[in-house]
């Protein structure tokens, strides 16, 4: 099966629904170039040997996985909240229809879930390419967010040594920072903590919260 064709064709159909929208068409494009970095990410996580990976089903996965975003961009706003979409179950739902492996369909629903412990490795490849990537973003993940204190959830939740889920937060700066940092906590794989530490995230992370967190 020709992922890439499907990937492709996907952002065509998207783009004539767009009908010229250039707000709509920037965000199509964002995220066609952020599954190019999550594939470049998790390929790096493949170089490691704790799974017997399917290198063709890991790369379908990993360049699949926000495939419902693009339909999502039709409403000008890549957020889940904002727009009622699902964009992993989107997703899901659309390699359905094409008949896809059910183990890449899983990894696209679930590759979003933070608390997912089921057995599918590549929702949990795609899972940690796609944390990295987000954190690469820094700038502009960060640019748009609202200055105040941490909220008592994410407060709590970290104490606790819980993931943070998005799900849950608002749009605080440091309840994201908070929350992006939780998961290096639930990281699988001995290579994303390497790549992590590469990353030099925890300095810009110290950073932001400044003594709010210890």
């Amino acid at each position: 099966m020709n992922y890439e064709k499907i990937f492709l064709d996907e952002i065509e159909r998207c783009k004539k629904l767009a009908g010229g929208d250039e707000g709509v068409l920037t965000k199509i494009e964002s995220k066609r170039e952020h599954s190019l970095r999550v594939v470049a990410m998790g390929k790096k996580i493949l170089t490691g040997k704790e799974e017997a990976w399917d290198r063709e089903t890991a790369l379908a996965c990993l360049l699949l996985h926000d495939i419902g975003r693009f339909e999502q961009s039709l409403k000008n706003s890549l957020s889940d909240k904002q727009t009622g979409i699902n964009h992993a179950r989107l997703g899901a739902d659309i390699l359905e229809k094409m008949g896809l492996p059910e183990i890449v369909i899983e990894a696209v629903e679930q590759h979003n879930n933070p608390h997912y412990t089921g057995k599918n490795i590549y929702a949990h490849l795609v899972r940690e390419a796609d944390q990295l990537v987000i954190m690469s973003e820094w700038k502009s993940q960060i640019a748009w967010r609202k200055d105040g204190p941490i909220s008592d959830y994410a407060r709590e939740n970290w104490e606790k040594g819980e993931v943070i889920d998005w799900r849950n937060c608002n749009d605080l700066l440091k309840d994201w920072v908070l929350m992006v940092w939780s998961w290096v906590r639930k990281f699988r794989y001995q290579e994303t903590k390497n790549l992590f530490g590469e990353m030099g995230m925890e300095e810009k992370f110290r950073a932001v919260l400044g003594e709010e967190v210890i």
